[in-house]
């Protein structure tokens, strides 16, 4: 349990019910309490620099919360990190092991905003790892624990971020501008940010995808496709301001298929 200070408490040692006795060995073991106990600047772990790997532990810590706070117990008891990224990028932090759980905080110890929560899960041998769009010059706060109050583990913190693709955005010098039919790239989302502010062309606002554009010489079919079945695809036409959706096409997993979307694109669009 957690004894608060100067408080005297009593331990009674007895059996379940009336009882001639027996011998027994007691014990009585405090624990250290965790430099990063605690939300405030001087008492978290900051981190300066990206990728960042740390054995940390919840052995010792003390409760966070007057409340249940981010879907968890108010008596769950963890330990802090904290970053402040230097730019807009996609970050994951993660705690590698079957028992701790994460939560993601943004904004200052007395208004705290939780983003979001990632569990672990020892039936399917899961740790917790949490990914999202980490706003420049944001403070986030890290809180790992048990899902509720616990003597503590021993545990493997990591954070890191990734590159943001050089066709992240609609705008012609950060898309990727095809000059010549056939066309064909290996590309990734991996680091890419969300794009609109509302659900678009039927995609959720919060999906994050890269940007090819092509403008025809010549009215004509045109095939575009993605050869996955992870990714989506989403045809416009117009200037960044003002996009028309021309089509959608999705994959399915279940079936096997990749996005593919054929239509006649009008010269010089």
């Amino acid at each position: 349990w957690i004894a608060t200070a100067n408080v005297e408490y009593r331990i009674l040692v007895s059996m379940g019910d009336f009882n001639l006795g027996q011998p027994f060995a007691f014990n009585l073991v405090d624990y250290d309490i965790p430099t990063n106990d605690a939300c405030e600047a001087d008492a978290w772990t900051f981190i300066s620099a990206l990728p960042y790997q740390s054995n940390g532990t919840t052995r010792g810590a003390l409760t966070d919360f007057e409340q249940d706070t981010c879907s968890i117990s108010r008596n769950a008891n963890g330990v802090w990190y904290g970053y402040t990224p230097p730019e807009t990028k996609m970050l994951t932090a993660s705690a590698n092991d079957t028992l701790h759980h994460l939560r993601i905080f943004s904004g200052g110890c007395d208004e705290l905003t939780c983003l979001g929560l990632s569990s672990p899960s020892s039936y399917w041998g899961t740790s917790a790892s949490y990914t999202w769009i980490a706003t420049a010059n944001v403070e986030y706060r890290i809180l790992v624990s048990m899902g509720d109050f616990n003597l503590g583990q021993p545990f493997a913190f990591n954070l890191v971020d990734y590159d943001i693709p050089t066709n992240d955005a609609c705008e012609a010098d950060a898309w990727t501008f095809i000059s010549a039919l056939p066309y064909q790239s290996n590309g990734t989302t991996r680091g890419a940010l969300t794009d609109f502010e509302q659900d678009t062309c039927s995609i959720s606002r919060n999906a994050n995808g890269v940007w090819y554009g092509y403008t025809p010489p010549e009215t004509k079919m045109l095939t575009a496709s993605a050869n996955d079945t992870l990714h989506h695809l989403r045809i416009f036409s117009g200037g960044c301001d003002e996009l028309t959706c021309l089509g959608l096409s999705s994959p399915s997993s279940y079936w096997g298929t990749s996005a593919s979307y054929t239509w006649i694109a009008t010269a010089n669009v």
